[in-house]
């Protein structure tokens, strides 16, 4: 394994018939001649300026993809970059990549078993970030959620924050454009029981209209918090 790369380890999510890794990066060691080793194709020309940081995450993010459609038997393994940076997956697959930190997750399954995959990792995050972010995430209804005995439940905002991205991934496919974290509202975040319900607050296409709910699953490990929505 090249070392900047390490720790790779499968995940288990309930219910979910696909294939989910997990790895830790070394940012700081990551180098483009280290591709070739972990990528069937190198690096795009777009991406020369990128700092290492964000190669290393990307070039992680693809080298899970690889590995988790090797499991699934796919015929084709190369993950290519959409327009708007999304990974687009080969025909009769679906996944979703997700990084913070050093921390990288990806989760893949064949078309037969899911339709759509949101996956998102975060870090919980500092008070003071959530101050930064309330308003730009939450909608009136969800400010109840973050607040325990007058407290700011920061651990419960970040999950709220990762569910949405988790939301946006698994709907991008279909919708083909940004939507905002204003537009769709928690009514369920159960840290606890780790589910949570998710509504559309906005119609994005004739089969995804307002009021539409999704469920997912929400996991604490460590200091990151982990959202999954799979249908």
């Amino acid at each position: 394994m090249d070392v900047f790369v390490n720790q790779v380890e499968c995940k288990k999510i309930l219910s979910f018939s696909g294939v989910c890794i997990q790895c830790q990066i070394m940012p700081e060691r990551y180098s483009d001649k280290m591709v070739a080793n972990l990528l069937p194709s190198p690096l795009n020309i777009d991406m020369a300026t990128w700092v290492s940081k964000r190669k290393a995450e990307y070039v992680a993010g693809r080298y899970l993809a690889k590995q988790a459609l090797n499991y699934l038997d796919a015929r084709y393994d190369i993950v290519k970059t959409g327009k708007n940076r999304e990974p687009i997956w080969p025909q009769g697959f679906v996944g979703s990549i997700s990084h913070t930190g050093t921390t990288v997750i990806c989760a893949v399954s064949s078309v037969n078993d899911h339709q759509r995959i949101g996956l998102d990792i975060e870090r919980i995050m500092a008070k003071k970030t959530v101050l930064e972010l309330h308003d730009i995430v939450l909608v009136s209804q969800e400010y109840p959620l973050v607040r325990r005995d007058y407290q700011l439940d920061v651990a419960t905002f970040t999950a709220i924050f990762s569910a949405k991205e988790s939301l946006y991934k698994a709907l991008y496919p279909e919708v083909k454009r940004y939507f905002d974290f204003l537009d769709a509202m928690v009514t369920q975040m159960d840290l606890q029981q780790g589910r949570f319900s998710i509504q559309l607050l906005q119609t994005l296409t004739p089969e995804l209209k307002a009021n539409l709910v999704f469920k997912g699953q929400v996991f604490i490990n460590q200091n990151h918090i982990i959202t999954s929505i799979i249908d």
